[in-house]
């Protein structure tokens, strides 16, 4: 099914481990998705989310970075814009797009509605106007403001996620994270 509900902070890294890793395989094999929000995201019938719709993935130019080659062209995809990058709306997408997307869709996720108010607002985007809960524990907190830093150069990657604090805190070593499914 698709997610669309309010997750809890241990639901919400059981997912986030896993998309992560379909994040970094895609990567290290030089595909960006760059439409990543909850409605890509499917689950298996044990309940393991797997990305979905890769429709408007892109290639990566090796030497490049992880950025897409094409400059300012029409043909680069702009995604969902509650969920794009602001690199992606000026059609420069780069991996880390991905990464920026899954900061948007775990708020998303938490709060049950995305954090823009204006879900056609370039300008909120642009300036990072972010309403970050401020019941987040400050693992969850520091990862998804990590993955939500405006400069590419500054924003974390795939791999380093896997790394990060929330990655290895107490909701990774909880037996009440997998969801439970029902038929």
């Amino acid at each position: 099914g698709v997610l669309l509900r309010v997750f809890s902070v241990g639901l919400l890294h059981w997912y986030l481990h896993g998309i992560v890793n379909g994040l970094e395989y895609i990567h290290s094999q030089g595909v960006m998705h760059l439409d990543i929000k909850p409605e890509n995201i499917l689950c298996t019938v044990d309940g393991r989310p797997k990305l979905a719709d890769f429709g408007l993935s892109r290639t990566m130019e090796i030497g490049n970075r992880g950025r897409y080659q094409s400059g300012l062209s029409n043909n680069v995809p702009q995604g969902t814009l509650m969920y794009a990058a602001p690199e992606q709306l000026e059609r420069r997408p780069d991996r880390k797009s991905d990464i920026w997307a899954l900061g948007i869709t775990c708020l998303t996720l938490l709060e049950g509605k995305p954090p823009f108010q204006d879900p056609t607002s370039y300008v909120q985007i642009v300036r990072h106007n972010i309403q970050y809960p401020d019941w987040l524990p400050g693992p969850l907190d520091s990862l998804i403001r990590a993955m939500l830093m405006i400069d590419v150069q500054n924003r974390i990657c795939s791999s380093e996620i896997s790394l990060h604090d929330f990655s290895h805190s107490r909701f990774a070593k909880s037996r009440v994270c997998k969801p439970g499914f029902s038929k």
